[in-house]
């Protein structure tokens, strides 16, 4: 009984050598990622900012027109 020597052809190369390029990419892809991230966060923090002051801003026009209401 001797093996087909083209039978093993289909057997995958071994687990660690598979992954080293996908590990490679995979830890490009992390980096990108995490540098997004930090970028979505930072616009997120000026929306928060640029909102709180419009807020600020009807808040004190607000507070002025109830004052002149209550002069008049």
């Amino acid at each position: 009984d001797q093996e087909d020597p083209e039978a093993n052809d289909h057997i995958p190369p071994p687990a660690e050598l598979a992954l080293a390029p996908n590990l490679q990419v995979m830890r490009q892809l992390f980096t990108g990622l995490t540098e997004t991230n930090r970028t979505l966060q930072y616009i997120e923090q000026m929306i928060r900012a640029s909102q709180a002051r419009e807020q600020a801003r009807d808040d004190e026009k607000h507070a002025r027109n109830a004052n002149m209401q209550g002069i008049e």
